[in-house]
């Protein structure tokens, strides 16, 4: 990832059509897994 501003950005190739999820760890071994149920979004189809 790298910083933009007040955000983060990077691209990942996903290989399916489902939901992403993901949970982040800082340098001091931190993690944020929103809760327990991780931070997950839908994957719409997008063609380039």
């Amino acid at each position: 990832m790298t910083r933009q501003g007040e955000q983060f950005v990077t691209q990942i190739k996903m290989e399916s059509e489902d939901v992403f999820n993901v949970c982040f760890k800082d340098s001091a071994n931190n993690w944020d897994n929103n809760s327990g149920r991780n931070w997950s979004a839908r994957i719409a189809s997008r063609r380039y």
